[in-house]
């Protein structure tokens, strides 16, 4: 199955929660509770290095269980008027801070 997923934010555990989590469930795929813990035991891990192996080690056990791959992620395109200097958008692309937005001179 070939799917997408659009996470709030570029981060790891974002990515792999739900290809073991809410993704799974939408293509129907009941991974093994080791696989889902191995997410979590990856994200709670203060060591980079030992993180690093932990998201590798993921990635080789969705390659042998998976019948999914997060193939892409949608892009948002916000249009707005010529009038409007500065609208800025979020981390996760889709959002505006509102806050920050300028009129144009």
């Amino acid at each position: 199955m070939i799917t997408f997923w659009n996470p709030p934010a570029v981060e790891n555990k974002l990515w792999a929660a739900a290809t073991v989590e809410r993704v799974a469930k939408r293509v129907d795929f009941h991974p093994p509770a080791e696989l889902i813990q191995l997410v979590n035991k990856a994200a709670a891990e203060r060591d980079s290095a030992k993180q690093s192996q932990l998201w590798v080690e993921y990635q080789k056990q969705m390659t042998d269980y998976a019948n999914l791959i997060v193939l892409f992620q949608p892009i948002y395109q916000v249009a707005v008027r010529n009038t409007v200097a500065a609208f800025p958008l979020t981390a996760a692309g889709w959002m505006a801070d509102i806050g920050n937005a300028k009129p144009s001179a």
